[in-house]
């Protein structure tokens, strides 16, 4: 029986990086757009975000501790 060759961890990080980036660029400038527009006021997402993850139950997320984050 063969054996697999051992996964390439740092390309595979490296790639999961690359993947948050474009997650959270695109993330950001949702939601920049949604209060630049109008659409919905900051107090409201960070009011939902709190909700959502109370209902996970993580505790407070991570981008909300050093400061409220969406689009600041």
């Amino acid at each position: 029986m063969a054996t697999q060759p051992a996964p390439d961890w740092a390309a595979l990080i490296a790639d999961l990086k690359e993947t948050e980036y474009q997650n959270t660029l695109l993330l950001t400038a949702l939601l920049e757009w949604l209060i630049e527009s109008g659409v919905a006021k900051r107090e409201e997402i960070l009011r939902k975000v709190r909700e959502l993850d109370a209902r996970v139950g993580h505790g407070k997320p991570k981008a909300l501790q050093s400061g409220d984050h969406p689009t600041a």
